[in-house]
């Protein structure tokens, strides 16, 4: 509790801290990366769904920078924009497959 920045007044129920915990534990296994969606890329001008990226990489993408706005918890509908920042987590593993596959070009 105290590591994560709480103070005895806001000590959280045994449950939750136990979920707590569990999500700081599944944590350690993930790495957040910011990918760019580069002109010309395979993945450029297409809906997330249609990018395949989560069927071929394992990673899910939870935001996209895109000018001054972050679209959070994106939609597979939404379309991949050239300049877009992709906000993905993953393994590192995973999250390095989805750089080499962001790199790929049409």
């Amino acid at each position: 509790v105290r590591r994560e920045g709480l103070d005895e007044v806001e000590r959280p129920s045994p449950e939750r801290a136990r979920v707590l915990d569990d999500l700081v534990t599944a944590a350690r296994d993930l790495e957040v990366g910011w990918l760019v969606v580069a002109p010309g890329s395979a993945v450029a001008g297409r809906a997330l769904a249609d990018t395949l990226i989560r069927a071929t990489t394992g990673v899910n993408v939870v935001a996209i920078g895109r000018h001054q706005e972050l679209i959070k918890n994106p939609g597979a509908q939404e379309v991949l924009q050239p300049g877009d920042r992709v906000a993905v987590i993953g393994t590192p593993a995973q999250v390095a497959d989805a750089e080499h596959y962001f790199s790929k070009f049409d």
